[in-house]
């Protein structure tokens, strides 16, 4: 059941309610979730419960692990796919993954991205084993709008206490100029971009909350609009008020809620394996 649908039948409880059907009411709002719900518990959740098991070594060229990493990104794009009623070759889900570049200080900004995986059906973008190129953060607007970094165009940064971005969401890419990719062909594949950190949480000595960023889940779509009512990241990036708005507007997302979830059950799934396995550690991490 898509989004207007979904939409619809909230628009039919809401009447019946005032009716004071309540009974009815609970029937049809539990009828118009239990697909969705089905789809996160049985696929997304026990797929991303399956990886973290079989990731007892951090190798994400382990033929095992990454066939049940590219289980949970299909999983997750038919679940996202269902919420918006997109047709599959209309989204695709990957899963990337960061890590320092070669000879340099271990920062965020000197940091790469690679594709590790992609969700079925596969689109003509090359996978990591045929892609020899990694995306440098500091190339990339989504990766620079996440982790805090300058993507040549606009500093994404931001300081301890305020808004950090939880998402990068764009429902039109090709309308911004200072979009920033270092895949040159970016818009033969993409428009409509909503992208989440893969994170844990660790402590510091003072008790203080530190995020550890294991990587990224990425939906995109060569369709524009394709997350309805998402907000453009770009029309809030200049001050604190406006990233506080612009989570606010993500709250009222359903498809930032699935997306949030799905990307918060992998942290807690991979954070054993990652945490003892992954050469970046957590005095990369910002705080909260």
């Amino acid at each position: 059941m898509g989004y207007d649908a979904v939409e619809f039948v909230v628009k039919i409880a809401n009447f019946l309610r005032s009716l004071k059907l309540r009974g009815v009411v609970r029937q049809v709002r539990a009828r118009a979730a239990l697909n969705l719900f089905k789809q996160l518990h049985k696929n997304v959740i026990h797929d991303s419960r399956a990886l973290g098991e079989s990731m007892t070594d951090w190798d994400i060229s382990q033929a095992h692990t990454t066939t049940l990493a590219q289980k949970v990104c299909t999983s997750s794009r038919e679940l996202m796919s269902d919420l918006l009623e997109l047709k599959p070759d209309f989204l695709h889900c990957c899963f990337k993954v960061i890590r320092p570049a070669s000879n340099t200080v271990k920062t965020f900004e000197n940091s790469e991205i690679v594709t590790w995986i992609r969700s079925e059906p596969i689109d003509s973008r090359p996978n990591r084993d045929r892609d020899p190129n990694t995306h440098p953060v500091k190339e990339n607007s989504v990766w620079s709008a996440l982790l805090g970094c300058y993507d040549g165009c606009y500093n994404w940064s931001y300081s301890k206490g305020d808004y950090s971005y939880n998402c990068f969401a764009c429902n039109d890419l090709s309308k911004h100029d200072d979009f920033r990719s270092s895949r040159v062909n970016w818009r033969n594949h993409y428009c409509s971009a909503l992208v989440f950190p893969i994170q844990y949480l660790t402590y510091n000595e003072q008790g203080e909350p530190e995020k550890n960023v294991i990587g990224f889940l990425a939906f995109d779509s060569p369709q524009k609009g394709a997350f309805y009512n998402v907000p453009d990241i770009f029309d809030y990036k200049d001050n604190s008020e406006k990233r506080a708005e612009y989570r606010n507007l993500l709250d009222k997302s359903t498809a930032f809620q699935i997306g949030a979830v799905i990307a918060d059950t992998l942290g807690v799934f991979l954070q054993g394996p990652y945490s003892q396995n992954a050469e970046y550690n957590s005095k990369q991490n910002k705080s909260l």
